[in-house]
Formats: structure tokens, C-alpha cells, sequence
């Protein structure tokens, strides 16, 4: 029965730096680096953000229903087709018609293990994959979604959303979220809404761990900042440059 079947569904993101590779071997120690690989065109791609995944995506509990009845209809005559990724903040919802800024849409240039759901009745798992190339979704990336041939919206989500509780006048400025953030070295957000602090509002930083609720922002003399007074946001997001490519995936799972 419908109501007995699990569905776990998100995106996965991972942004890669491009080292033109034609004239490098494929037996060098670049091909050592965990995760490392080698494009078609003989470029090498060297992972440059963490894997960000469904645990770090805000999504419209309600979006995971229409997902289920998809997965029931055989032979629909709308196909998910596209992929679109953007740089708005506004979580999303259910009656979502559009992303809040989009940078780019492009063609899902594979489903892999299924064919294009739902057309299979016996899907287990599947997954969309759009690769941004060089010229293409430069700049941040805060959210994603994906959408149906006629360019409607069929899914919406956005990057995870930390609340911030404190920022130290130090060299890094520590941030202080109000729960565990689940971020890493090497991640990036863009922080906003401070009172006090407003020299770090409406900018992106990469930051480095220091506990499970605080991390700094790399390179921030909040020395002569003004105090911290209250709140804040911190958003993870990708921030992608021409020497990068972004690898875009969304990923249905069921489990009956």
C-alpha cells in the first residue's frame, strides 16, 4: 500500500576545482587525492567544498507527499526534466511557483539506476545529475530545485539556515549558533541580519570548526568591529567561480 512506503528524497552538491589536464598523466598524485577525478575532456576535479546533502537542506515537509504520489503514477505526461539552481533566502514551500533568484536552469543529463521517474513502477533509488560547468551558476548558490518539461516547479529546497547567538570582536570573529551547526572546515556561509556586528551582514565567508556550535570566519579581524548585540543568520552555500564546477544531484530513495 502507498501509505507503507517510506520515501527519503534531497539534493547533493559538491563543487570541485578544474586544473586544465591534458597534458597531465592519469598515474600523477593528483589522481591520490580523496575524490579527485578526471573529466571526460581530461580536466582534473578536485573536490574544493564538502559534500553538502539532505541533512543540510531546508525543505517543505508537504513536498516529500507529492513526491510519494509521483512515485505511483506511472506514465505521467509531465516529465522532471530540468534542474535549477539560485541565490535567494526565503524557505520554501509547497506552493512554490519559482526559485526566489535564479542564476540557471539546465537539462538533468542523466537519471542514474532508473529510468526518468516515475515511469518506473519498481524504482528503488535514482538519481538527477546536472554538472555547472566553467561559464554556468557562477556566483552564490543558496538553493535548488527541480522542474517539470513545461518549466513548472515540481521541488524547492534551500541550504541549511543557522541562527546565530553571539560574534567575538577577535581576530578570527567566532560565531556562536544557538544549536549544533554540522558544519565544517572549509564550508561557506553567508551571514546576515546582525544587530551590533554589521560588518559581517550581506557578506560570504569560508569558515573553520572550532566546536560543534561555534565556528570563525576565515580572515575576519573583528577587532574593530562594532559589539554584537543580537541574532543574525548564517546560511551554507556554495560560492562558485570560473575555475570551478558544481555537481548537482537530486536523489530519490524508497523503502518499502
Amino acid at each position: 500500500m502507498q501509505e507503507n512506503i517510506g520515501i527519503k528524497w534531497g539534493f547533493e552538491v559538491q563543487k570541485y576545482r578544474v586544473i586544465p589536464g591534458r597534458s597531465l598523466s592519469r598515474k600523477t598524485p593528483h589522481q591520490r587525492i580523496p575524490g579527485a577525478r578526471f573529466s571526460k575532456e581530461g580536466d582534473l576535479w578536485v573536490p574544493n567544498s564538502r559534500l553538502i546533502t539532505g541533512d543540510n537542506l531546508i525543505m517543505d515537509a508537504a513536498q516529500q507527499e507529492l513526491i510519494k504520489i509521483w512515485r505511483f503514477i506511472s506514465g505521467s505526461v509531465r516529465q522532471i526534466q530540468k534542474l535549477a539552481v539560485g541565490s535567494g533566502f526565503v524557505d520554501p514551500t509547497r506552493t512554490d511557483t519559482t526559485l526566489e533568484t535564479e542564476l540557471a536552469v539546465k537539462n538533468i543529463e542523466s537519471w542514474v539506476d532508473a529510468a526518468l521517474p516515475p515511469d518506473s513502477v519498481n524504482l528503488s533509488e535514482t538519481k538527477a545529475v546536472v554538472v555547472w560547468l566553467s561559464l554556468e551558476a557562477n556566483g552564490v548558490i543558496s538553493e535548488i530545485r527541480l522542474k517539470f518539461d513545461d518549466d513548472s516547479l515540481v521541488t524547492h529546497a534551500l541550504f541549511k539556515k543557522l541562527t546565530i547567538s553571539n560574534a567575538t570582536q577577535a581576530n578570527p570573529v567566532v560565531i556562536t549558533t544557538t544549536a549544533n551547526h554540522g558544519l565544517g572546515t572549509g564550508d561557506e556561509v553567508h551571514i546576515d541580519n546582525v544587530v551590533g556586528m554589521t560588518e559581517i551582514n550581506n557578506r560570504n565567508f569560508q569558515i573553520t570548526l572550532v566546536d560543534p556550535d561555534e565556528f570563525s570566519l576565515d580572515g575576519e579581524d573583528g577587532t574593530g568591529h562594532t559589539a554584537y548585540s543580537s541574532v543574525g543568520n548564517a546560511w551554507l552555500i556554495v560560492v562558485k567561480g570560473t575555475d570551478e564546477v558544481v555537481e548537482t544531484r537530486y536523489v530519490i530513495t524508497v523503502q518499502s
